[in-house]
């Protein structure tokens, strides 16, 4: 039976005493507040502007922003 680890793909890099792949905490602690800096930034420009568009990356807050700007 071929492990999971062999089919799906990776991400991390092996570590001994581990039996799955490691992140790299700090690299993914600033690629969350990239994302959250971009979010609020969309956010601000929505809320300014009265139009959804800044939001369309993050596609399920159009809902909320819909409701919001309503």
């Amino acid at each position: 039976m071929p492990h999971a680890t062999d089919t799906a793909p990776r991400a991390g890099e092996h570590v001994d005493g581990y039996e799955v792949p490691v992140l790299d905490e700090h690299a993914v602690r600033i690629a969350a507040g990239i994302l959250l800096a971009i979010g609020i930034t969309a956010l601000t420009i929505t809320l300014a502007s009265d139009s959804i568009r800044p939001l369309q990356m993050f596609e399920p807050s159009q809902v909320w922003c819909r409701i919001l700007l309503s």
